[in-house]
């Protein structure tokens, strides 16, 4: 302060130069403070817009979902197999959202392609209790036992070989699953020439899938009519309960015979703000529709 009284007192024209330093200094951090400024506040105002269509996605899934539990025109139209209703909802936060929902088959990513086509003839010669039948649920230890029976009863007159037999059951608990366990097979079913034991993750549930070596798995014929395929499974989560239940076997010549809690059906839906999607599936169960999954695409 003193240097400024004195430069100002002397009159010699420095003041000019440290004015000019002044000048050069702010235009040195001015500029950068202000394209910084300006950043943030389109930055900001960028993910306010991605947030607000990331929420009318996200209602959009709703509003779906909705309209599956009415199962309003045209949905209980379409066909299984890629059959497709679109429609654009309200507006929603001054946004409308395009929804696209799927009918897609159950046995997509269960039972494969080379196994059973759909819309093959099928036989309806298995029975299980649905959902399987509770054998106990430890609230001290907080677990539940399920014992699922498969049970045969072939009332035809040829011969039909066994490829596979599997269960699914949903909602899927997690890592907190354990089995199979306690496995018996009688009588027609046996362990003879008996291939994998899979675990397999799909459509929001789980599924267990035993396999025999491909055309020499059991026989069911008028000679030995009836068969039975139990086992046992556990979750760590004693309020756990079964909610779809499907069973199946496939046979020899993409014949399949299978038993099931609710229809065969998911559902995929989609919907998309301008460069935003969200993608969910959903599962008719018996206590109406289980959203199965919840996923943000990524363009």
């Amino acid at each position: 302060m003193n240097i400024l009284k004195r430069l100002k007192r002397e009159e010699t024209g420095q003041i000019l130069i440290l004015a000019l330093i002044f000048m050069v200094f702010g235009s040195i951090t001015l500029v950068p403070l202000l394209n910084f400024t300006f950043t943030e506040m389109e930055t900001t105002l960028m993910y306010k817009t991605k947030t607000y269509d990331l929420y009318t996605c996200d209602s959009a899934i709703e509003d779906a979902a909705h309209k599956l539990i009415k199962m309003v025109p045209p949905l209980g139209e379409l066909e299984i197999g890629g059959d497709s209703y679109n429609y654009t909802t309200d507006s929603i936060n001054g946004r409308t959202a395009n929804v696209t929902i799927t009918k897609l088959s159950l046995l997509t990513g269960i039972v494969g392609d080379d196994e059973y086509k759909v819309g093959q003839p099928h036989e309806g010669w298995l029975d299980l209790g649905l959902p399987p039948e509770e054998t106990t649920r430890n609230y001290e230890e907080n677990w539940v036992e399920y014992n699922c029976q498969l049970d045969f009863d072939y009332q035809g007159i040829g011969n039909r070989q066994v490829e596979s037999i599997g269960v699914f059951i949903s909602p899927y608990p997690g890592d907190i699953l354990t089995g199979p366990y306690d496995e018996v097979v009688i009588p027609a079913i046996t362990w003879d020439d008996f291939e994998t034991q899979e675990e397999r993750i799909a459509a929001g549930g789980f599924s267990y899938i035993y396999r025999w070596v491909k055309n020499q798995g059991p026989i069911f014929d008028p000679d030995n009519r009836t068969g039975t395929l139990s086992f046992k499974f556990r979750v760590d989560d004693a309020d756990w309960t079964a909610g779809m239940v499907f069973a199946w076997a496939t046979f020899k010549e993409q014949d399949i015979s299978y038993v099931a809690s609710a229809e065969l059906v998911k559902w995929l839906i989609e919907a998309s703000v301008d460069d935003t999607t969200i993608r969910a599936e959903a599962l008719s169960d018996m206590g109406g529709f289980s959203m199965l999954s919840w996923e943000l695409v990524k363009e």
